[in-house]
């Protein structure tokens, strides 16, 4: 019977999406079990209130696949649904995998701010070049001595790894986040480019916290609701947390700023708010293209104009696709090229003359196609 219900439904979607094995979550998404009584929410430390959907749907187009009751499906979590149109650049994301990793490894506050914000201006590799420590502890609010100490627990972690590049800044990259082979995607990730992560209320949260966000997200995908039960819930992360149950109810009100997060017969259902998902927040190629232009100047000393600025960092933009994770490289690599041809004949670098001129950048970046 459920073959047949299957068969019936567009062949776009059997290819697309059971064949990425999620079709055992079709079954329980045909054969719902609806709720007879509206969903109650008790048993917090903090006032609540439930802002969710009043469908649930199997995918991100509502007009493909969707249970037309209030229901849950028959498992506790089901795959991300967080995607990339074709072509576009995966650039802030984190893989489910390294969520786990994340998890096991105990972060500070610190610590995970540090790699949020490095997933902010990663390539697809996940490598950040020309990460400087003096605007990663503007941003983040960290001291020097914290950026150090926070590269180096991390690395000992088995998060990231570094290299020196350039004087004062670094080549950082987020181990086992490469998303430059197509099938990438299918392992699942969370987008590090919603608005969440540059709301100043998550950035105040603790370490645990933010975990504790990025698992429901990871677990419920965007727009979806993530649901377990009570008694799994607490023992499941008080465990990963290292935590008492009341400290996860604490962790719970906090993140009521940006979760609707209910009980219904001992289950939690929990819901990204719209607030979450607003795209507020910079584009992945803008915060990338915006990186590496400081990059540029700083390393160049680079004198510019607010147009020549905008016309050197659309080329980032431009050649974005074509290059790949080369972009970072080919693009410092023209800036600085340029520069130096341009003084060819004058050896006192104090004299140079260090204008952006974005008509020879562009030159020497097709010169590497």
């Amino acid at each position: 019977m459920v073959w047949s219900i299957i068969k019936t439904l567009p062949e776009s979607f059997y290819y697309t999406y059971v064949g990425q094995q999620v079709h055992y979550h079709l079954y329980a998404a045909i054969f719902p079990i609806c709720f007879t009584k509206a969903l109650e929410v008790y048993d917090f430390p903090l006032p609540q209130e439930l802002d969710g959907f009043t469908d649930i749907g199997l995918l991100n187009q509502a007009k493909n696949v969707v249970v037309s009751g209030s229901c849950f499906l028959l498992c506790d979590t089901f795959k991300s649904t967080n995607r990339v149109k074709a072509g576009e650049e995966r650039l802030q994301k984190l893989k489910n995998s390294v969520l786990d990793k994340l998890l096991q490894s105990h972060l500070t506050k610190a610590e995970l701010d540090f790699l949020i914000e490095l997933s902010h201006y990663q390539d697809n590799l996940g490598k950040v070049h020309g990460v400087y420590y003096r605007s990663m502890c503007k941003v983040t609010g960290m001291s020097y001595q914290t950026f150090y100490v926070t590269m180096l627990s991390l690395a000992d972690k088995g998060v990231i790894c570094y290299e020196k590049a350039y004087y004062g800044d670094w080549d950082i990259t987020i181990l086992d986040n490469d998303f430059s082979y197509p099938e990438a995607v299918k392992e699942g990730y969370i987008s590090t480019g919603h608005d969440i992560f540059y709301d100043e209320a998550f950035k105040e949260l603790k370490a645990n916290e933010k975990l504790l966000a990025m698992q429901f997200l990871k677990i419920g995908g965007a727009g979806k609701r993530y649901h377990i039960g009570v008694e799994l819930f607490y023992e499941k992360y008080a465990e990963l947390l290292r935590v008492a149950k009341r400290t996860i109810q604490v962790y719970l009100g906090r993140l009521k700023a940006f979760f609707s997060i209910g009980i219904k017969d001992k289950m939690y259902w929990i819901t990204p708010l719209q607030k979450v998902f607003k795209d507020r927040a910079p584009k992945d190629i803008q915060n990338f293209a915006a990186h590496l232009g400081r990059v540029a100047l700083r390393r160049n000393k680079a004198v510019y104009t607010e147009e020549s600025l905008r016309d050197t960092l659309e080329l980032v933009k431009q050649y974005a696709q074509s290059f790949k994770e080369e972009t970072a490289k080919i693009f410092l690599g023209a800036v600085a090229g340029s520069i130096a041809k341009t003084n060819e004949t004058v050896r006192d670098k104090r004299k140079w003359d260090r204008n952006l001129k974005p008509k020879f950048i562009h030159k020497l970046m097709r010169s590497s196609m």
